[in-house]
């Protein structure tokens, strides 16, 4: 149980005391439950942090770590606010996911870590729209991986806001494998009816985009996007599902009539509130509204979680907290 897994340092350190009885056993003993100085004694080291508000952060790299994994969501968009029977809101986009396998770094090296807000229309008839902002890790000026926020829709218009993609995938411009979706968009409305928000994308998928008047809710695809908002009645739109990062779980499902977006891989479901359409945490995008309340058409904040250790690896493979 102590080293299973350990190939050759295994058999090495089994041969060495073989059949020393006593001595043996005293060894055992020894690292048993040391958690902290076996992985030492291996040279694995293992570990985790999350960054869930808005804002800039300095993360550290522990002594001994020369990689880590990493994901990130944008900000989700903002719903828009419309005045009458006439004018609806429409649905913000979703945001993006990205996540980064084995990206080089060095022990003691200060990586810069920007977690993304969300988006939302503010002040009602002449309001306007404040845009999310994107996820990213720095080092110094270079741009390490980022997940897009989702896109705050404008006033008057009853377009949907584009759903957030981020960094490239593939191979990394300074290093790593990068993968992730990309956020659903918002939903698109005429008359009186309101778009729901855009589910934040999977892991492996997009998000579902929001419904309109004429297209329902998607649910998220790739086992991990958050599903797209619903219709709310004829006066406003549901939030869309956020996604979780803790590594890759179900799709959310689709937001139907008067219910938001469901969360993917652990996130928040959207609000399905008249009071409140706010987007799922994390990177949901906010419904729409037709009434005055268009200060709480706000997207989900997003997040950013670094992980280190052997063999840990986005989306699924020892991603949990250890």
């Amino acid at each position: 149980m102590i080293y299973r897994g350990l190939g050759g340092v295994n058999r090495e350190i089994k041969q060495e005391f073989r059949g020393l009885g006593g001595v043996n056993r005293e060894i055992k003993e020894q690292y048993r439950g040391l958690s902290g100085v076996n992985r030492k004694v291996f040279g694995d080291t293992v570990g985790q942090i999350a960054y869930t508000s808005p804002g800039t952060y300095s993360f550290v790299v522990p002594s001994g770590v020369s990689s880590i994994c990493a994901v990130l969501v944008g900000g989700g968009g903002g719903g828009s606010w419309q005045s009458g029977s006439v004018h609806a809101g429409a649905g913000g986009g979703g945001a993006g996911l990205r996540y980064v396998n084995n990206l080089p770094v060095n022990s003691g090296e200060t990586i810069t870590v920007s977690v993304g807000s969300g988006g939302s229309f503010q002040g009602g008839t002449n309001g306007y729209p404040v845009n999310g902002t994107n996820s990213f890790l720095k080092r110094g000026d270079n741009e390490l991986i980022y997940a897009e926020a989702g896109g705050t829709c404008t006033r008057w218009s009853s377009t949907g806001g584009n759903g957030g993609g981020g960094s490239a995938l593939g191979v990394g411009l300074y290093g790593g494998i990068i993968g992730g979706g990309n956020g659903g968009a918002g939903g698109t409305v005429s008359g009186g009816v309101c778009g729901g928000g855009g589910g934040a994308g999977g892991y492996s998928g997009n998000g579902g985009h929001g419904s309109g008047i004429t297209t329902a809710g998607s649910a998220g695809a790739g086992a991990g996007g958050g599903g797209g908002g619903s219709i709310a009645r004829n006066t406003r739109g549901m939030g869309g599902g956020g996604v979780g990062i803790y590594g890759e779980g179900a799709s959310g499902a689709a937001g139907i009539r008067d219910v938001g977006g469901g969360g993917g891989s652990g996130g928040s479901d959207g609000q399905q509130s008249y009071v409140n359409p706010s987007g799922g945490s994390y990177g949901g995008g906010s419904g729409g509204d037709e009434g005055s309340s268009a200060d709480l058409c706000v997207g989900a904040n997003g997040a950013v979680r670094i992980i280190w250790g052997r063999n840990r690896a986005f989306p699924s493979t020892l991603t949990g907290d250890l």
